[in-house]
């Protein structure tokens, strides 16, 4: 009788175990495979319009500047297999003129880059940037990842936009509405 109740125990414990077993590797799995590497580096080209309103002119005036970037090739130094980006951003207030020395060039303002992976899954990332300082058509760019992929990192990037390039427009000023559309290069990282 006593080793049909230990055969019977050792049954409930076996059984006990089996039934937990799947529910501890249920709650292990994840937290492991969701895990991140901490080390980020993802560096990218940018190249697109930029939009300037009112229009930049021959004297500073303040100016809603929009960066509309296009998909850009990245060099990923982490783990996260990142091939390209597209950056657009968006600044209020920055008071910018065609005179380099004219022209202060900073403000604040937001950023999302849409980020395409090498399998073609893609993810997305919302920023705080502002422009640092602007000196000769080149803008200091720098933020963090307020939210999505990459997600309290920070972002820095150099962007040259030719306001010259606008010639006319430029000198002319206030009849022909300034520059309004300029191209841009540069390059942004985020680690």
């Amino acid at each position: 009788m006593l080793r049909t109740s230990r055969s019977r125990a050792r049954k409930a414990a076996v059984a006990a175990a089996c039934a937990v077993l799947p529910l501890g590797v249920a709650f292990v799995a994840p937290a492991a495979a969701s895990a991140a590497p901490t080390a980020v580096k993802v560096s990218c080209q940018a190249a697109g319009q930029v939009h300037f309103n009112p229009g930049v002119e021959l004297f500073p005036r303040a100016q809603h500047v929009s960066y509309q970037g296009q998909e850009g090739a990245c060099d990923d130094f982490s783990e996260f297999d990142i091939m390209t980006a597209k950056l657009t951003m968006s600044f209020d207030d920055v008071s910018l003129s065609c005179l380099a020395s004219g022209s202060s060039g900073s403000g604040k303002g937001s950023a999302k880059i849409e980020w395409t992976e090498e399998d073609g899954e893609t993810a997305e990332s919302i920023l705080d940037v502002q422009i640092d300082n602007s000196a000769l058509n080149v803008g200091h760019v720098s933020g963090h990842v307020r939210s999505g992929q990459f997600e309290g990192h920070g972002f820095t990037g150099t962007f040259k936009t030719s306001l010259v390039a606008g010639g006319i427009e430029c000198t002319i000023g206030a009849p022909a509405g300034g520059v309004k559309d300029a191209d841009f290069t540069g390059d942004f990282s985020i680690s």
